[in-house]
């Protein structure tokens, strides 16, 4: 997922009343979620949703008790009233809890992804809890993309401008975490200074942090002075590499060509794209209009030389 998106959880189980010859008075879950993840909260609380068959049940019927760090939850219900000396629901049952967690902003690209850990588990009328209680864990990942501008000789090329798009077609906004660096980060907010466009620095490369996986466009829009624009949109996938081999394009006056296997270490695990700036006559000058006004004036300054040479035949 991107960073700041959030993520939906569900714990479901089912119930009886009865452990062997001991009714069971209450069930527990607890979960646990990675550092780099945090709930989504109502009134200090994580916002659960808690059913028992098709009854949500509401807030007086359960207990939901937040751990010290804000990083685990447990949900205790409540399963038999000693008062009136019943089950409160019919057996068997399923328990439904729901809840979401959000992708904190600047979590770490790795392969490990970001865990959350639920486990349930009940109390008998003895007091006695489960012996073995059940644990799930789902893994979220986050991914990163990197770009490496260079010249043909593999030399690092400052000043290219690129704009990236989803699957989809939608900008992906991102901001820069150090003006300079390279390094960008999806934007989770909605602020001025957001852009689907991304410079490479110094060093040639360029990363975008904490994007979804999937298929994105590279669009370069601008080469550095006295290079050829590649004029093809090409496509980097955000997933995770480990022997960090790319796919190189460049613009050789015109051909577009693509070589495979090129060696590239990026500092996240990516596996990026190489784009190739060539020094020649195809573009000269951002935003200037290159050759073109000299061939077109060739063109003029020939014709009114071959205009001129058939007046003085004729005469």
């Amino acid at each position: 997922v991107n960073y700041g998106a959030s993520v939906d959880f569900e714990v479901k189980f089912h119930t009886t009343n009865y452990n062997g010859e001991k009714g069971i008075v209450e069930y527990s879950v607890k979960d646990e979620l990675d550092s780099r993840m945090s709930y989504v909260m109502v009134d200090s609380k994580p916002d659960v949703t808690v059913k028992v068959g098709s009854e949500t049940l509401t807030t007086d019927k359960y207990n939901v008790s937040l751990g010290a760090d804000s990083q685990n939850f447990t949900i205790t219900i409540p399963w038999y009233d000693e008062d009136e000396e019943k089950f409160l629901y019919e057996s068997p049952n399923e328990i439904t809890v729901t809840y979401s967690a959000t992708v904190d902003d600047g979590a770490e690209i790795t392969g490990e992804g970001m865990t959350n850990k639920a486990t349930f588990s009940y109390k008998d009328e003895d007091g006695k809890t489960t012996d073995d209680p059940t644990e799930k864990t789902t893994t979220t990942y986050t991914y990163a993309l990197a770009i490496y501008k260079s010249n043909k000789e593999g030399e690092p090329l400052p000043g290219a401008s690129f704009t990236l798009t989803d699957a989809a077609g939608d900008n992906v906004n991102v901001v820069e975490v150090t003006a300079g660096s390279g390094v960008y980060k999806y934007d989770t907010s909605n602020s001025s200074n957001k852009s689907n466009e991304v410079v490479s620095p110094e060093s040639g490369v360029i990363e975008i942090r904490g994007v979804a996986a999937g298929t994105y466009t590279v669009t370069e829009i601008k080469a550095p002075e006295g290079y050829n624009l590649l004029d093809e949109s090409k496509q980097i996938t955000a997933t995770l590499g480990d022997e960090y081999t790319s796919t190189i394009y460049y613009n050789d006056n015109g051909d577009i060509v693509e070589e495979s296997n090129k060696s590239f270490t990026a500092s996240v695990p990516v596996v990026p794209i190489v784009v190739v700036n060539v020094a020649g006559a195809l573009l000269p000058s951002t935003g200037g209009i290159g050759t073109t006004i000299f061939y077109a004036a060739g063109i003029v300054l020939m014709a009114g030389a071959v205009f001129f040479v058939i007046r003085r035949k004729r005469a």
